[in-house]
């Protein structure tokens, strides 16, 4: 039994990842992480007791699950193995909101909204901040690339309950 289904992703297999958040309290871990199997459709737990698990994706680079772990206001990666998640590490940390939603660009990338932070955070590949992009309104909750060249960019925004679409340049690309 599943508690909020939240966000999801697929795998280079067709295998369908997605977080299961409950409680939005640091000292209740009841949040879970659950992969469907494409070829037998079994639902197999890969992680729980975490915060809130929300936003997650897989990055076209590196191939690993990345997951928002909004209570903590972190940003979680893992190397996925044989039906396994494993290697946990804190990828990056947001003060101040919850991340939320997250989309890679074909270089790796990773864009992150930031639920009551008022803005889209870019991270490069290995982890390091390098633009905070501000929204119209405080409450972003997700993001998605939508064109071929991975340049117009699509928020969602629950404080003005809009759909907004950006033009963006990849970071030091000239």
């Amino acid at each position: 039994r599943f508690n909020r289904p939240n966000d999801l992703t697929f795998d280079l297999f067709g295998n369908l990842y997605f977080t299961d958040p409950n409680s939005y309290d640091k000292n209740i871990l009841d949040g879970r992480i659950f992969l469907v199997d494409a070829k037998t459709k079994e639902v197999i737990l890969l992680e729980d007791s975490l915060a809130f698990p929300n936003g997650i994706n897989i990055s076209p680079i590196d191939h690993k699950l990345y997951v928002c772990e909004s209570v903590f206001n972190r940003v979680l990666r893992y190397e996925t193995k044989d039906y396994r998640i494993v290697n946990k590490e804190v990828f990056a940390i947001i003060p101040g909101g919850d991340p939320d939603g997250m989309e890679f660009d074909i270089k790796g990338n990773l864009y992150v909204s930031h639920f009551g932070g008022k803005a889209v955070y870019i991270f490069s590949p290995d982890g390091k901040l390098l633009q905070k992009i501000e929204t119209p309104g405080t409450k972003p909750t997700n993001v998605e690339f939508g064109d071929e060249d991975y340049k117009t960019l699509y928020l969602t925004e629950v404080e003005t309950n809009s759909l907004y679409k950006i033009r963006t340049k990849y970071p030091g690309q000239q």
